[in-house]
């Protein structure tokens, strides 16, 4: 009603504008520097674009994917009618996502809801939009993607963002690391850049390649580190890479603030998690060299987890970025890039939780090396050497940390354990090294662990060249094994023992006095047990049979 009283029409209100009708043809902006490295991918993805409405290219923090979806969208510029690019980061509020849409295509304010207005200007067009970051909006973004496409068929999108959207019809396209030689020229061009007179001779190539490699091939992280050339030689910079968030923080001006540190990125990915895929992140950065399910579940199922959420916990961090799954075994194995594994220990050193992290590792892969002794006899033994091989990272630090803290069971138990394991690998030079440092600790040791490990030392130290005390520790092994083990694990000593003996042009001449019904039993089944062994082992044992006694030999004599 007072809209009709002239009193109150001082200036008649402007007349409302016809909606605009956007920008025809895009808002791409030029590029200020070249792509370094991603000739392949942007080829790979432009294609993926001609076959599907709906691409999302995923990856961790830093890794490239903003940059590719830019350059893919100028490289497939002349296919579309218009071509977007959509900055979500900024954006707070899911509820905006439509609005920010609408505002990058220029398209003016009217009465109706943003999404019906981005679908009315698209309408037939053949329309690239390039929506970037949408991690932390993944929701929304997901439902607005879905309600256009459904309605503007001519409409293709390419996401950006840390998991994939799950709306029907997208491919998911994991962004790859920069190859070793892409990643060395982008640390050398940014570090030219940045100080012209920085020429890197053979040796600086060399620190520069394992920059890169340490920094997992991400391009952020590289540029970041070459970025530091200008103060710090290649050396001092790899030398502070193991804190390297507080080394790699000089990064552009101009640069949104969740990308101008290492730490700032990281923390983006890491603060979009709940509470549960926090801890579980955390306690997976205990691991060196990655996990399988079961070990993730031992070491990381305790309070406030339990072991029935860990593996939907994991495959939230692998949708997120965070994990990546190596499927080249049988078990799918979980790793972490060491930026993110760095992030997560430094998380757990926060909360006083990493000792306790660390003293679960080691118990676990301490009980995982006992499989040795049952592999003697073909039981699983070729899972246990591949699960070793696999785990060799893991088992070093449980070694390491039994080391640092005088745990002299522990480490000499891990030592004879894994003896086997190094035998079949041809590393019996580290394999005695561990065998020496274990030995080294101070403490009690169970009667069993130590006549297992003397066994082992003397069997190691004669193949690695340290056969002075051989005979010794066998000797000592053999009675302390006859005494606590059994036969069975005597006559594996033995046999070992008989070995060296033909190996040295004295086939049986050390052998010790025993009932000859027990040595032929226990050697029959440790025979037995060996021709099952794994490849590796099986060429060793006719020198166990050409040594043992004809007086012991015949098995069937009583």
């Amino acid at each position: 009603m007072l809209r009709h009283d002239p009193a109150l029409l001082v200036d008649p209100a402007p007349p409302v504008p016809a909606p605009s009708s956007g920008r025809s043809n895009g808002n791409l902006r030029a590029s200020l520097t070249p792509l370094i490295g991603r000739d392949r991918e942007v080829s790979d993805v432009s294609e993926l674009l001609q076959r599907t409405r709906l691409a999302t290219v995923v990856g961790p923090g830093g890794a490239g994917k903003t940059r590719l979806a830019v350059e893919v969208a100028r490289a497939t510029h002349a296919s579309w009618d218009g071509t977007f690019v959509v900055e979500l980061a900024p954006v707070a509020d899911p509820a905006l996502v439509a609005a920010v849409v609408a505002t990058a295509l220029d398209i003016a304010e009217s009465a109706d809801a943003p999404e019906q207005r981005v679908r009315d200007w698209c309408g037939d067009r053949r329309v690239l939009l390039v929506l970037d970051n949408c991690e932390h909006l993944v929701g929304a973004a997901a439902a607005f993607v879905d309600d256009l496409l459904s309605a503007s068929e001519h409409v293709h999108v390419l996401a950006t963002s840390r998991e994939s959207l799950l709306v029907p019809g997208e491919q998911v396209w994991p962004i790859p690391p920069l190859t070793p030689a892409d990643a060395s020229l982008l640390f050398t061009r940014r570090a030219t850049a940045a100080d012209p007179g920085f020429q890197p001779d053979g040796e600086a190539a060399a620190v520069i390649d394992n920059i890169c490699t340490r920094l997992d091939g991400l391009p952020l992280a590289i540029e970041l580190a070459a970025a530091r050339a200008r103060a710090f030689s290649v050396t001092q910079i790899a030398e502070r890479l193991d804190d390297r968030f507080h080394l790699l923080t000089g990064g552009s001006r101009t640069a949104a603030a969740r990308q101008a540190t290492l730490e700032a990125v990281v923390r983006w990915s890491y603060d979009l998690l709940n509470d549960d895929e926090r801890c579980l992140f955390e306690r997976l950065s205990v691991f060196a060299g990655g996990c399988v399910l079961d070990d993730a579940e031992a070491i990381c199922g305790t309070d406030p987890l339990q072991r029935d959420d860990i593996a939907d916990l994991l495959a939230a961090l692998v949708q997120k970025s965070l994990l990546t799954v190596d499927r080249s075994s049988r078990k799918p194995r979980y790793r972490m890039l060491e930026t993110l594994r760095q992030y997560g220990r430094e998380r757990l050193i926060e909360r006083e939780e990493l000792d306790e992290a660390l003293d679960r590792l080691g118990s676990h892969y301490a009980r995982l090396c006992t499989g040795g002794r049952a592999a003697f006899q073909g039981r699983n033994q070729r899972a246990w050497h591949h699960a070793m091989q696999s785990d060799r990272d893991n088992v070093r630090v449980a070694f390491n940390r039994a080391i640092d803290f005088g745990d002299r069971e522990v480490a000499l138990g891990i030592a004879a354990d894994l003896a086997l394991h190094r035998w079949v690998t041809g590393t019996v030079g580290e394999g005695y090294r561990w065998l020496e440092s274990a030995f080294a600790c101070p403490g009690a040791t169970a009667p069993f662990t130590l006549g297992w490990a003397l066994m082992w030392r003397g069997f190691l130290g004669y193949l690695s060249g340290n056969a002075d005390d051989a005979d010794a520790q066998f000797a000592e092994g053999i009675a302390l094994l006859r005494a606590h083990a059994g036969p069975v694990f005597e006559a594996y000593a033995m046999s070992f023992r008989a070995q060296i003996a033909t190996e040295a042009g004295q086939p049986g001449a050390r052998l010790p006095s025993s009932p000859p019904r027990t040595r032929c039993s226990a050697g029959r089944r440790t025979t037995r047990g060996c021709e099952r062994s794994a490849p590796g082992c099986r060429p060793a044992w006719p020198f166990v049979a050409m040594s043992t006694p004809p007086r012991t030999r015949p098995c069937s004599a009583g």
